[in-house]
């Protein structure tokens, strides 16, 4: 059996190349955010040095931007098996299941079961 490529992995997080007293530094990310791979900054760099624009607009910014967010979409419904009108973004985890969780909330009649995993 082969070892999993740890290093090779932690290689790919900027941040983890950070030190503090001497120290490696130590992230216990939580609902606030997490480590951001480096072709994901990079990704990001590019964009935003391009001029991203909002949504619907006639602008090339706007729909490259579109594009962008399409192709992200396919991209993620192919990665966890979805249809790509499954798949939502927004601004964080927890702002997304509040979200769910209040649509959802609406049917819910007394006697109905919630499992959560």
């Amino acid at each position: 059996m082969t070892a999993f490529p740890i290093d090779n992995v932690r290689e790919l997080f900027p941040a983890l190349k950070r030190t503090y007293n001497g120290m490696s530094a130590v992230y216990l990310d939580g609902p606030g955010g997490s480590q951001v791979v480096k072709t994901a900054i990079e990704a990001m760099v590019t964009y935003m040095s391009n001029g991203g624009a909002n949504l619907h607009g006639q602008f090339p910014s706007s729909r490259e931007t579109e594009d962008h967010i399409a192709q992200a979409r396919r991209i993620v419904a192919d990665l966890v098996g979805a249809e790509e009108d499954e798949v939502a973004f927004g601004q964080n985890s927890t702002s997304l299941a509040f979200s769910i969780s209040r649509a959802l909330s609406k049917q819910w009649q007394e006697e109905d079961e919630i499992v959560v995993t």
